[in-house]
């Protein structure tokens, strides 16, 4: 066997070492190329959603000119028209910026969408022209309320559209998540102020027999506000690294809405029709108060849209770097295979092994080497960030599996409703059972579910039936005290969890969902009302039940009360006192 040249060796290491730079340079290169395209997508979709704000936001603001002209007088009629039609006219160019960003990019489905909300709006107009075309004498409280529900309608498909455009960019953008999030919730808390304030010049234009309604559905809708507010003053700072910009406008919220705006409305709803004020005036006071809302939205999204150019910023600069980093590296090793010899040979066995070791994921700092000339120094200091371009791909890459583990809270919770799932039920249930007996607390168990469901698909349509299980996801919740859980168990079956809560306490709980709930809209336009069905359960401290038969009890009764006529609450099994009500 002919030996092995010192000088053969040489050229063989340094074409393995080459080899292993190339693969290891190669794969930050793919690292940082993936990362730069992942965010250029997101800066992109960001910008889409953007728009689909500004429509929100206009279809939400274009009710605050019309409630004054549907509560004006005759000779306030023509400013206040024509302040609508400006409104109009900018609503109108706000969709068709949108319509144009679909149309570049081909998005039919969401363009489709788009066509619904215009169909909406346009729907809500005509029911506003056509009331202020009638005599101010001569408008009824109840039809301005229809009116004023019927651009609820524009306003709620445009919030479908905005979700659904956001969950689109979820699902292809993941990284943005938290973005889109915070800035759905901002522009939901603008709407709903909008939609407090339309309560009160509904309000203003009724006649005292319909207060109380409106009073319950202003009420709900202060709490849905608070808690809008809430999650912002919770999330925003902890995800966007809270500037003071941020938190002042937070304080600007807090000062202009919730301590001028919102006592304001309180104070003319309390009054009702009694309050000596026009529509216009309540709203021209009003309106301004919900600025600072439309600004925090503004700030969030301008915030997300520069964290994210930042990102996609560092991604291009890291793409260069890795391109620069592998062809040093190459052109290093290549110069010492030309020009050094078997002096450097050890040397240069040192730098393969580690390169190796980076390559096998041994990132761990190699042993001092003996004194080496000043180019093996500047392989092995290449090496040495080759080293740590893998410690941060491992540092990202445990970051993705944080994410991913957060990404798994969400599947806990019902996509439609918003309410816990199943599978969150009966987690939180057998800790709850579990921790009963220490605690010596009763737990009350209420199941229910929509009474003639079927029949609102059938008749209405599956989306009508999605809109029902989405209400009540909205309505019962604020109902219920903090630590009590409400959950989607199925289909249109809901179940509640009570701590601490007897029979008689959950039975009053129950009444007052099932009352709330008939006495909801569901839809103004089809006049359609639901109602559901109850049964309640309670396990006691010192019982051995178990979450299954508990549950089966609650089900008994629940189909006790279906068999009883349904919209009823039932307590208890035949032979037993059973409570309900109509």
């Amino acid at each position: 066997m002919a030996p092995i040249r010192i000088q053969n060796l040489q050229w063989l290491g340094a074409a393995i070492v080459a080899v292993s730079g190339l693969l290891l340079g190669g794969s930050a290169l793919l690292v940082s190329v993936n990362d730069y395209t992942r965010y250029d997508v997101g800066v992109a979709e960001l910008a889409q959603f953007k728009l689909m704000l500004a429509v929100a936001n206009a279809v939400s603001a274009e009710r605050g000119p019309a409630n004054a002209a549907l509560g004006a007088d005759t000779d306030e009629m023509p400013g206040l028209v024509a302040a609508l039609a400006v409104k109009r006219a900018s609503v109108d160019a706000e969709i068709a910026g949108l319509a144009n960003d679909l149309a570049s990019k081909q998005d039919d489905l969401h363009d489709s969408e788009l066509g619904d909300l215009r169909r909406a709006l346009s729907t809500g107009r005509a029911a506003v022209d056509r009331l202020i075309a009638t005599p101010a004498g001569q408008r009824s409280g109840l039809a301005v309320a229809r009116t004023i529900e019927s651009m609820f309608a524009a306003a709620d498909s445009a919030a479908m559209l905005r979700n659904d455009i956001a969950q689109h960019i979820i699902e292809a953008t993941p990284q943005i998540t938290t973005e889109i999030m915070l800035t759905a919730t901002a522009s939901e808390l603008r709407e709903f102020e909008g939609r407090l304030g339309s309560y009160v010049v509904m309000m203003l234009a009724s006649d005292a027999t319909q207060d109380a309604p409106l009073l319950t559905r202003l009420a709900v809708t202060e709490a849905h506000v608070l808690q809008l507010r809430n999650m912002l003053g919770g999330y925003a700072g902890a995800y966007l690294s809270a500037t003071p910009v941020l938190l002042a406008m937070l304080e600007s919220v807090d000062t202009d809405y919730f301590g001028k705006a919102l006592p304001y409305a309180w104070q003319i709803a309390q009054l009702g029709d009694a309050a000596s004020i026009s529509a216009a005036d309540f709203t021209a006071n009003y309106v301004p108060g919900m600025a600072s809302s439309e600004r925090l939205r503004d700030l969030i999204i301008t915030k997300s849209m520069t964290r994210l150019w930042q990102l996609r910023n560092d991604a291009s600069t890291a793409v260069f770097r890795s391109v620069a980093l592998t062809g040093v590296i190459v052109l290093v090793l290549l110069g010492l295979g030309l020009l050094f010899r078997r002096i450097l040979f050890m040397p240069l066995a040192s730098v393969r092994e580690q390169i190796l070791a980076v390559a096998s994921g041994d990132l761990t700092e190699p042993p001092a080497t003996r004194p080496i000339g000043s180019e093996i120094r500047d392989m092995l200091a290449g090496v040495a960030v080759l080293r740590q371009h893998q410690r941060e791909k491992q540092r990202l890459e445990r970051e993705q599996r944080r994410m991913t583990q957060r990404l798994k809270s969400l599947a806990e919770t019902d996509t439609l409703t918003g309410l816990p799932n199943r599978r969150a039920l009966r987690d939180a249930a057998e800790q709850m059972f579990d921790s009963s007996a220490s605690d010596s607390q009763p737990i009350a168990v209420i199941i229910f579910d929509v009474d003639h469901f079927k029949v609102v698909n059938d008749t209405y349509g599956h989306s009508m039936g999605d809109v029902v299980l989405k209400k009540i996801g909205k309505i019962l919740p604020p109902l219920l005290r903090p630590n009590d859980i409400i959950a989607r168990y199925g289909g249109e079956e809901f179940v509640v969890l009570l701590r601490n809560t007897d029979i008689g306490r959950a039975s009053l709980a129950a009444e007052r969902m099932r009352a709330s709930l008939s006495q909801s809209v569901i839809s103004r336009q089809d006049q359609l009302f639901v109602t559901a069905s109850f049964g309640v359960a309670v396990r006691q401290p010192s019982s051995s039940e178990s979450w299954e038969q508990i549950m089966a009890i609650a089900d008994r009764r629940l189909y006790t009360a279906k068999r009883c006529g349904r919209n009823q609450v039932c307590f208890s099994d035949p032979g037993e006192s059973i409570a309900a009500s109509a």
